[in-house]
């Protein structure tokens, strides 16, 4: 028991049996976080919002709060954006506790892409009583370029799978796992049609 308290207080993480969660007093902080007034207070909670990020469920289609930080754009805090970051606030309280991973069982990556934004799940299948359990062991999302939002649907559906196992490497390298996503021309890519189109811009 003092040994995870012992992680929750030098990892910043909220550590037990169950798994992994957000520690109660960031939660708390975040939520009564104000909407922000001005660029510093922005910075801080797209900070607290980006050090979430792994405990959400999200790909990432949000308005884009960052355009605000720039020298030449004039803060307005929009009835858009009060509305985004009034829902970030409320997935945090009903964040997901996440499993730690077990290097025994495979891993399974869920990879959503669109046309705003990559989403994936990193979960396991965990034996029980009555059957398999999926346990989250990790959620994450980027938003894309305005190049990016300019692929197809393939290359982007492709974007968003490297860049997950990119994401998720430290879990998945060295062992076997399996992707999921519901664009079937990737399967097309076996077959070397594509050989030499794609790169992946950072």
């Amino acid at each position: 028991m003092y040994f995870c308290k012992f992680l929750s207080n030098i990892l910043g993480h909220h550590i037990s049996k169950e798994g992994i969660r957000p520690p109660p007093d960031r939660v708390r902080a975040l939520n009564e976080f104000p909407p922000p007034q001005n660029v510093k207070q922005l910075r801080r909670a797209l900070g607290m919002f980006n050090w979430f990020r792994k405990f959400i469920q999200t790909t990432a289609q949000r308005p884009n709060h960052t355009r605000l930080l720039k020298k030449s754009a004039k803060f307005v805090w929009s009835r858009e954006q009060e509305t985004s970051f009034t829902r970030i606030k409320h997935l945090l309280l009903t964040s997901a506790v996440l499993a730690f991973p077990r290097f025994d069982l495979q891993f399974f990556l869920a990879v959503d892409s669109s046309a705003t934004g990559i989403g994936y799940m990193l979960y396991q299948k965990h034996p029980s009583d009555t059957g398999e359990q999926i346990r989250v062991v990790r959620f994450g999302s980027k938003s894309l370029n305005s190049w990016q939002k300019s692929y197809g649907p393939t290359k982007l559906e492709l974007l968003g799978v490297v860049t997950s196992i990119v994401d998720c490497a430290s879990y998945l390298r060295g062992d076997r796992f399996t992707v999921e996503c519901d664009h079937q021309a990737l399967r097309s890519l076996f077959q070397n049609q594509f050989k030499g189109q794609f790169t992946i811009d950072g």
